[in-house]
């Protein structure tokens, strides 16, 4: 309704207040056909309206979220709307930079084994330069900015692979926050990085840093980056779970991920895990 519920006849013979006018209740945005599927509601986007979402699977989308929302009466969805995506992975749209850490703790046969884990993880993806553009460098107490992959450096998984392997392993120490503060001031500020493309920061630790890190995460995080964090216990089973929380973005439980057997544990299973971590909501970056 839009005007006062009452009016009363004055001695001057008009009413003190005009006809109310009542309006339909609506909820906003309204339901429309969307990329890869459509939506069909009972009774367009007006109270007690049930909408349904139905993806082309046949063209490869599949839908995220849930199918159907009803319009309630207080003028609000009863749920955030599904979508039509391409599956996830192989396809993402985002700048993703890996961050290595090589401290002492690792061990040579152990770094290995996070080359090649990370390598798989990046080979679930369809690594393009119109899709998804990936990043990465290693650090212990200093940051190794010679052997650094920048972003939209290569194109082509191969090629990716052969640049990842080729990131050598040395040095002691742990400083973390150094690390994720290049990322910020350099990592994700060279050209490759594309302007409305979702940024994801992937740090792989194996121990504790004797620096600041929840300031340069922050800096990430109000940027609009993604961080997330794998913990690998190693084998004196030091892993600072708290200082990790600092770091990762909202949700914190989505973010983190404990490989609690260590490097041993670096399996396929963990891969699709993280590759999932990596795909975050499909919603939030659409391949037509």
């Amino acid at each position: 309704m839009i005007g006062n519920e009452t009016a009363i006849c004055a001695r001057t013979a008009r009413w003190s207040a005009t006809t109310p006018i009542c309006e339909r209740i609506q909820c906003f945005p309204k339901s429309m056909k969307m990329n890869g599927g459509q939506v069909t509601c009972t009774n367009s986007n007006f109270a007690f309206s049930q909408c349904r979402t139905e993806c082309h699977e046949s063209r490869g989308f599949v839908m995220s979220g849930e199918a159907t929302k009803t319009c309630n009466a207080n003028g609000t969805w009863s749920r955030e709307e599904a979508c039509c995506s391409r599956p996830c992975p192989p396809y993402a749209i985002l700048d993703i930079i890996l961050i290595f850490d090589s401290s002492s703790s690792v061990g040579l046969e152990n770094w290995k084994k996070l080359m090649d884990f990370c390598a798989e993880i990046v080979g679930s993806f369809t690594i393009d330069l119109e899709l998804m553009r990936v990043g990465a460098f290693r650090y212990n107490k200093i940051v190794d900015t010679t052997t650094e992959v920048l972003l939209g450096e290569v194109g082509n998984f191969a090629e990716l692979r052969s640049k990842v392997h080729k990131i050598p392993y040395n040095g002691s120490g742990t400083k973390t926050g150094n690390a994720l503060m290049h990322a910020y001031n350099y990592s994700l500020n060279t050209p490759g990085n594309r302007p409305n493309v979702r940024d994801v920061v992937l740090l792989f630790t194996d121990g504790v840093s004797h620096d600041d890190v929840a300031t340069p995460a922050r800096l990430l995080r109000q940027r609009g980056a993604d961080v997330n964090v794998v913990g690998i216990k190693n084998i004196m089973g030091r892993l600072n779970v708290e200082q990790m929380r600092s770091i990762v973005s909202e949700p914190i439980q989505e973010h983190i991920t404990i490989i609690s057997g260590g490097f041993k544990e670096l399996t396929s299973a963990f891969v699709r895990r993280i590759s999932k971590l990596v795909c975050g909501n499909p919603c939030k970056h659409l391949i037509s």
